[in-house]
């Protein structure tokens, strides 16, 4: 939680309690702002796949995509100022 900016600590605990309710082998997806070493927020959209029921090796695969530039787009576009894609 260290790093998961802190307007979004409760959204982080609610996906991961959501997590432990599912099936084996199901995902969740949740978008978070984390904070970089420079404190700066960077928008990512993780996924978690529950394998909590395997029996040799309960785990989570977690999987993390930055999204910050396409976070910045859609905020950008809400505020009415076009933003020229990279």
């Amino acid at each position: 939680m260290d790093l998961v900016h802190p307007d979004d600590h409760q959204r982080a605990i609610s996906s991961w309690m959501d997590l432990l309710t599912v099936p084996s082998g199901e995902a969740r997806r949740v978008r978070l702002r984390h904070l970089h070493r420079d404190g700066r927020a960077i928008w990512f959209e993780i996924t978690n796949h529950s394998f909590l029921g395997a029996p040799d090796h309960p785990h989570v695969l977690g999987e993390m995509l930055d999204i910050t530039d396409e976070m910045a787009a859609e905020e950008a576009l809400r505020a009415g100022s076009p933003r020229r894609c990279r």
